[in-house]
């Protein structure tokens, strides 16, 4: 997974309009431009972009465990019932039976976290790191449909809920 932090390394945080616009911003984006805006990238167009947001990070980083057999899950996050606030991470699972959180898009903590004994582990470590404000809700989805939008995207994300955590 080294191999792919360093693929990943050139990818900005940023996103692709619907008329192919490229927005390179910080984490505050317009919502209102965001929602009516947004689409979900190709893991070849988050390559050849140069950018994403931990959406289109997590669906790149599937392809890639994919590609490579290496066993995966991913999980979108939302950290208060009625806010929009919200993040996807992949988790991998090693041979050893170790599992590791895989981060790149949230640049203060980019990089490979773990080993942790199971899944549980990871999502309180993001709970006590995302925010201080619980509850945290962790909901385990599959691949999504290329070129959605943001709505369509969370509506999907979000249908599975496997944890609700707090710190």
């Amino acid at each position: 997974m080294e191999h792919l932090s360093t693929i990943m390394r050139p990818i900005k945080y940023g996103y692709l309009t619907k008329d192919g616009r490229k927005i390179k911003a910080s984490n505050d984006f317009d919502d209102v431009e965001w929602y009516n805006s947004y689409i979900l990238q190709t893991p070849q167009e988050v390559i050849n972009n140069k950018l994403g947001v931990c959406w289109d990070d997590v669906e790149f980083e599937r392809a890639y465990c994919k590609k490579n057999d290496i066993p995966h899950s991913t999980f979108f996050i939302k950290t208060h019932y009625g806010d929009d606030s919200n993040h996807t991470v992949l988790v991998f699972k090693t041979e050893d039976n170790k599992f590791y959180w895989f981060e790149h898009s949230w640049h203060d903590k980019r990089g490979i976290h773990g080993p942790f004994i199971n899944i549980k582990d990871i999502f309180i470590t993001i709970s006590k790191v995302i925010t201080k404000d619980p509850p945290v809700r962790f909901y385990k989805y599959g691949k999504p449909q290329y070129g959605c939008n943001a709505i369509q995207f969370e509506k999907f994300a979000t249908k599975n809920l496997v944890w609700t955590g707090g710190v």
